[in-house]
């Protein structure tokens, strides 16, 4: 291969890898918090020490990725993919021979891929490193990039502050429109939600903002007769009989572990509408009010 050929695949290869880890990352740091729950699934760190790892694994592939792709500093870049995938590697490997993990959380929900496709993944990513440590040159000029990268800084820095503050509670979690919830598990329910036109609640315990939507749920399920109006609380048997009797809702709430749930959401509560399954209109946060309902069922 001529030199030209060689740098330009070097290049390449690294610009490939810096979109791939910053791909992972963004997704990630749209909820830092659920990255922190996969870490702690592997059994490798004390859970104690999940959410600093959360925001440091984040933070470092958003800036080594930004300066991947800018083709600055490409040795040291490439060397700090080799080391991450180092890491990667072997504990993907090891949650896996322990039981402790099915799925990877490398890309957050954006991708479910078992442990052994994961390995052959970041085997492959350990090839364009190498491709990019021997062959990818540093290209002039390098100032415009430089200035580039030093006014994305604080924001890569920032990204696991900002990023579950954005709204893209439908690009980031399962529950947008058109999506298929008829599976989601649900206990106590005894109309399935997967049936006809429903209004599904998605809660938590120990949250304000559920307690405070139940009134104006009530007002849905007493103003839409042909709407099934319902919740799942993420918790136990007792904690749902709990939240009923203390808000006594005129309407049914089941629940399923809380874990189950935490793949639905960033933050609760969240309301789905749907027919038959298939989500056609969501909100975050705050309940619809009535006519937001209606005007979304017509």
């Amino acid at each position: 291969m001529s030199s030209r050929f060689k740098e330009i695949l070097g290049a390449l290869c690294l610009i490939g890898l810096g979109a791939i880890f910053i791909f992972a990352a963004a997704i990630k740091a749209a909820d830092p918090a659920l990255f922190a729950q996969t870490i702690t699934s592997y059994g490798i760190t004390p859970a104690s020490w999940s959410p600093f790892l959360a925001h440091l694994l984040v933070i470092s592939e958003l800036v080594l990725g930004a300066a991947a792709m800018l083709l600055l500093l490409p040795r040291l870049t490439s060397t700090g993919f080799l080391i991450m995938l180092a890491v990667f590697i072997p504990a993907t490997a090891w949650a896996w021979s322990q039981g402790n993990i099915s799925e990877c959380g490398c890309f957050g929900r954006a991708s479910s891929r078992g442990p052994l496709a994961v390995i052959l993944e970041d085997a492959l990513f350990v090839v364009m490193a190498v491709i990019a440590l021997r062959w990818a040159k540093l290209y002039p000029p390098a100032k415009i990039r430089w200035l580039i990268f030093a006014a994305l800084l604080p924001v890569l820095l920032a990204s696991t502050w900002i990023g579950p503050r954005l709204p893209v509670d439908a690009l980031v979690t399962p529950v947008h429109a058109g999506s298929d919830l008829s599976n989601i598990a649900i206990d106590g329910l005894r109309k399935p939600v997967s049936e006809g036109q429903v209004l599904l609640a998605i809660y938590g315990t120990e949250c304000g903002p559920c307690d405070a939507s139940v009134t104006a749920l009530d007002e849905i399920a007493g103003g839409a007769p042909e709407l099934h109006v319902a919740a799942v609380l993420g918790g136990t048997k007792r904690e749902a009989r709990a939240f009923r009797v203390q808000h006594v809702p005129t309407f049914p709430i089941g629940h399923t572990p809380s874990a189950v749930l935490r793949q639905y959401y960033r933050r609760l509560p969240v309301f789905v509408l749907m027919k038959d399954g298939i989500v056609e209109s969501a909100w975050w946060g705050e309940a619809p009010t009535l006519q937001q309902v209606q005007s979304a069922i017509s």
